[in-house]
């Protein structure tokens, strides 16, 4: 290890991350130029050049990459790596470990691994997947950990098996999970993933609860049957190996683990308790180091003090100590590898009294306050069109199959694409439920009442002399959709929006005869768009959305429904796209008593504050893969007049 990696971290000083290791950032800079450039490939007879690590490249090319040493960025975020999903941040003495280690182990490759990991968690959009996962473990860091680790498993698998000219470097391949089933998860999705790890988990608990029932003759309630603790209480993981745990203040992101395990000390050794360079807590001997410490790829093995545990064993066990009310707080590594910028926006303003260089770096880097809701919205709105654009490239040069890293980025195509299929399920009868089929009727002149026919003959009439019949009215359903165009809607959300407006034309059980489009933002913007079941597909591809201000969703519902009934089009029902960023609309805000009305958000957004404000008259839905809408089952409010109203 060089003197200059072994040296302490100096105090910053004018607003710079990177004090001490300029060297370093010079190597990165020349690594990731290296990274994007194109390379020459010969096909039947005709040169072609392509990007080296196919969309990885051309993504990275929009992605800095920094080197930092900012003791608050070591301490508060990584000190390993972590992206923004604007930039990649790579820390000096971890970096400088995998440069050693590849000097020492030629033919192999640590950086490239690393960056190419961090590229793919923008690539993938993993700051979009498994958000649920503290609700499924009942704790911000169990859950955390476990999408983090479900994640990796995924991206490392595909990165395995579409960059495989690479052979992984000592330090990456020990520690990158996923490696150990490379075939297996790179065939699964995220998602999948975790479900596999939860039911793993309950199985590993209900066998130890069998089992401290036929030793104890008592079943063990740490464990609750192998479920999940649902208490909310932050469970810890075994002392004994736990490593590359979540950031406990609630980031988005999950943390990356391509150089979690085995973190680096301030010296740049890979300190193998997670501890940075502290004793492993779980060794009552007082060794340091690994002993006894997990390879966290997954791999099982023995180690000083005993055998490897999986990831599943340690949440398992970190369940049981939840469960028995001990280990409140998590030892070990609590980094988080992927962060969103308001939050890292808020943890370099917390730190601005003692660090007040931070300012400058908050600046320099272009990040908004931590309290401006619209302005983070639109970087992550930018990174998604980041992915789109790379992916776009990649697509229209016409030679993308023989593009490298082809397995990753048909992935995240798909993942793109399923986007653009709606999740929604609409079911319920919109017009009978709503309307009352059967109740209400309209005058038809084509069908006289004999009552008030006259023979014109009787008369020396030219024609009939008759009123018109009651007959049934003919039920079609109509809902007013809304569609929220405001500033902090991104158009991935848009895209969003409209796919599940345009299943919900075509909802064969759930859908409407008649459905009525508006965007809006802080009002109504533009004229109606009626979208039937028949012209769903051409017009909500050609439509235009105005708007792009602020938000008001009261004034936007009040205008919509008084704009249809000037129309003389009676409203059977709401459905508002929105990302939920204004005050609910409580009922007391709206004009009249609206019909039953669903607010429909991206996943993610539903807070319980906003569904407890509207649920008087309407629910709140998330877009995701199971979510149904069933309009028996809306809340419905009597507009019969009465006292006070």
């Amino acid at each position: 290890m060089s003197d200059i990696a072994s040296a302490p971290v100096a105090p910053p000083k004018g607003g710079v991350l990177n004090q001490n290791f300029p060297h370093l950032q010079l190597h990165m800079n020349r690594v990731t130029e290296w990274m994007r450039a194109s390379i020459p490939l010969t096909i039947r007879g005709r040169r072609h050049f392509v990007p080296r690590f196919g969309a990885a490249s051309l993504l990275l090319q929009e992605l800095p990459v920094f080197v930092y040493d900012h003791p608050v960025i070591m301490e508060k975020v990584a000190n390993t790596a972590f992206t923004d999903f604007r930039h990649i941040y790579i820390a000096a003495p971890f970096l400088q470990s995998l440069i050693e280690s590849e000097q020492a182990n030629p033919n192999t490759y640590e950086v490239i691994h690393l960056v190419l990991h961090e590229v793919g968690h923008v690539l993938l959009q993993h700051n979009r997947r498994l958000r649920n996962a503290a609700q499924v473990f009942g704790s911000k860091e169990l859950g955390g950990y476990a999408a983090n680790v479900a994640l990796d498993r995924a991206i490392n698998a595909r990165q395995k098996i579409g960059y495989p000219k690479y052979p992984w470097g000592q330090i990456m391949a020990k520690t990158a999970h996923g490696l150990e089933a490379v075939e297996k998860y790179a065939a699964m999705s995220e998602e999948e993933i975790f479900r596999e790890m939860v039911g793993e988990v309950n199985r590993i608990n209900r066998e130890h609860a069998q089992s401290q029932t036929s030793q104890q003759g008592q079943p063990d309630q740490s464990g609750q049957q192998g479920q999940p603790d649902q208490s909310g209480q932050q469970g810890q993981p075994d002392q004994s190996g736990q490593q590359g745990q979540p950031d406990q203040s609630g980031q988005q992101g999950q943390p990356d683990q391509s150089g979690q395990q085995g973190q680096p000390d301030q010296s740049g050794q890979p300190d193998q308790s997670g501890q940075q360079g502290q004793p492993d807590q779980s060794d009552q001997s007082g060794q340091q180091g690994q002993q006894g410490q997990p390879d966290q790829s997954g791999q099982q093995g023995e180690g000083e003090s005993g055998p490897v545990k999986s990831a599943e064993e340690q949440l398992a066990e970190a369940l049981r100590k939840a469960g028995k009310g001990t280990d409140k707080s998590m030892n070990g590594d609590t980094s988080s590898h992927m962060i969103s910028s308001k939050d890292l926006a808020r943890i370099l303003e917390e730190s601005l009294h003692s660090n007040p260089e931070l300012e400058k770096v908050k600046d320099a880097l272009g990040i908004p306050d931590s309290s401006d809701k619209s302005a983070h919205s639109q970087i992550e709105n930018k990174a998604s069109r980041m992915v789109e654009n790379a992916l776009n490239k990649r697509r229209e040069s016409g030679i993308g199959d023989i593009m490298p890293g082809k397995h990753m980025d048909e992935y995240a195509n798909d993942v793109i694409d399923r986007l653009n299929e709606p999740k929604i399920s609409w079911t319920g009868a919109v017009g009978e439920v709503i309307n009352g089929a059967g109740k209400s009727y309209e005058k038809d002149m084509d069908e006289p009442h004999s009552v008030f026919y006259i023979d014109p003959g009787m008369m020396g009439l030219g024609g009939a002399l008759y009123q018109g019949s009651d007959v049934q009215k003919r039920q079609e359903s109509v809902i007013l959709t809304l569609i929220d165009s405001s500033g902090s809607v991104s158009m991935e959300m848009l895209r969003m929006f409209f796919s599940e407006t345009k299943g919900l034309a075509e909802g064969a059980d759930g859908g409407a005869a008649r459905l009525f489009v508006y965007s809006g933002d802080t009002s109504l913007r533009g004229e109606p768009v009626e979208v039937t079941e028949e012209n769903a597909e051409d017009v909500l591809e050609k439509i235009v959305v105005p708007g792009r201000g602020g938000t008001d969703l009261a004034k936007v519902i009040n205008q919509g429904v008084s704009y249809l009934q000037d129309q003389e089009i009676k409203v059977d029902a709401i459905v508002y796209f929105t990302d939920l960023f204004d005050y609910p609309p409580r009922l007391s805000a709206l004009d009249q008593v609206p019909p039953p009305t669903v607010f429909v958000c991206p996943e993610g957004h539903k807070t319980a504050g906003f569904a407890t404000a509207v649920a008087e008259y309407a629910e709140v839905v998330e877009i995701t893969d199971d979510a149904t809408v069933d309009w028996d089952s809306l809340p419905e409010i009597d507009d019969t007049p009465g006292p006070g109203r």
